[in-house]
């Protein structure tokens, strides 16, 4: 143990009950019911209708039991793909993710292969198997959920490997935790700690990853601060935007800096402009443009690599050097190893405005891609970039939230 007050930071965190016996009287209820619910002779057996919507009415189905019912154990999130296969929304028909094909070519295929890895998934688990079950392909956060409900005394309930590695290199003050770790090598280390020290030895599972919260609190894929912990908020850290994330100034074959423009092209202005000022301004753009997609693909991989995804950078593409009407400007990755369709935006202000096109927004509206779909800021300051990930910001309950004016009118003249 490396961290300097840590004895005083549990003990605070012990006196002021933030895990109270109540929280444990859920967390090992809704762990003994999964496991009455959930046997690998019940999921060998389970219907569609028994995993989407459950075998009793009033009970949520395999799915939404794992992923939202039993959030007292930890938090997953309950994306399509982690599904594999749902209703339509109409719940007429079930269809599967389009994500899913890997698992199979229809619903039944994919169905089948979900159940057997959930099986695989619990063998593992209660053998505690780590090599295999880091090997089963499946949705990683639900994997790892799984294995902590079906064994609690042996896995973490902590799904995120990037929230592990966080969490030792404050612990530890030591940055090669951000190197490619193993998952379940975090852990171990992890446990290893808390059973070498007093205050943390007879704790549960459970309630040391509440601690480790509380301690240092959550970051996102980049590193960027999500969540502080009170060993940040002591330090006087202020939680920050992906803005603060800071990338190399842009430079050309003969190392000159590339200064992009000063300013923003204003197309709601009134004021007058030359043909000859606006081509330059058109220009800039561009150039602009050209250089936000190189360091967001710099950026992308460096993303990847500290998210233990170094073996898909080679396939992150630049699309819209192939296909400047596919929507979208660059390819990429969740930390699921989903697809990521980004959609870079240049800008030298720190207002979240852009300009969209047409079809760009149809891509942002598409039922396959829309959960995946992030825009991308980039802001040149002085010397270096700035980059600020924005989820798509069309999804359900979020759109009341934006201010869409039309800058360009398409006109069908039913005369002359």
């Amino acid at each position: 143990m490396v961290l300097e007050n840590y004895e005083k930071y549990v003990q605070e965190f012990l006196d002021e009950d933030f895990y109270s016996a109540t929280d444990n009287e859920n967390y090992e209820s809704a762990i003994k019911e999964f496991q009455l619910r959930y046997s690998p002779e019940k999921i060998e057996n389970m219907t569609i209708d028994e995993y989407i919507y459950g075998e009793v009415k009033g009970k949520s189905g395999f799915f939404y039991t794992l992923t939202r019912d039993t959030e007292i154990v930890g938090r997953v999130g309950n994306r399509p793909e982690f599904a594999g296969v749902y209703y339509s929304k109409d719940k007429k028909k079930v269809i599967k993710d389009p994500k899913s094909k890997k698992y199979g070519a229809t619903v039944d295929e994919v169905f089948s292969t979900y159940k057997r890895r959930m099986i695989e998934i619990y063998n593992a688990a209660i053998a505690m198997d780590d090599e295999t079950l880091q090997s089963i392909e499946f949705p990683p956060t639900f994997k790892y959920k799984m294995a902590a409900m079906y064994n609690p005394d042996s896995y973490f309930t902590v799904f995120s490997t990037r929230h592990l590695q966080n969490f030792l290199v404050e612990m530890k003050q030591d940055n090669s935790y951000r190197e490619n770790f193993k998952h379940f090598d975090l852990i171990k280390e992890l446990l290893n700690e808390k059973d070498n020290y007093l205050l943390t030895e007879k704790m549960s599972n459970h309630k040391y990853s509440r601690l480790l919260y509380y301690l240092f609190g959550k970051v996102k894929e980049d590193w960027s601060i999500q969540e502080l912990g009170v060993v940040r908020k002591d330090k006087g850290e202020k939680k920050i935007s992906n803005f603060d994330i800071q990338l190399p100034v842009v430079k050309d074959t003969n190392n000159n800096l590339i200064k992009a423009p000063e300013k923003n092209f204003d197309y709601s202005s009134n004021k007058r402009i030359s043909q000859k000022d606006l081509e330059n301004q058109l220009k800039e753009q561009k150039v602009r443009g050209a250089i936000a997609e190189e360091k967001v693909l710099e950026y992308e991989k460096e993303r990847l690599k500290t998210i233990g995804l170094s073996n898909k950078i080679e396939d992150i593409k630049q699309v819209s050097k192939e296909n400047a009407a596919a929507g979208y400007d660059i390819l990429s990755f969740n930390e699921d190893g989903t697809k990521r369709y980004i959609e870079v935006k240049s800008t030298n202000s720190e207002q979240n405005t852009f300009y969209l096109s047409i079809n760009e927004l149809k891509f942002s509206e598409k039922d396959e891609f829309k959960e995946d779909y992030w825009i991308y800021f980039v802001r040149k300051t002085t010397n270096e970039f700035l980059i600020k990930e924005i989820r798509n910001p069309f999804l359900d309950g979020r759109r009341e939230l934006l201010n869409i004016q039309p800058t360009d009118f398409k006109i069908d003249m039913k005369f002359g």
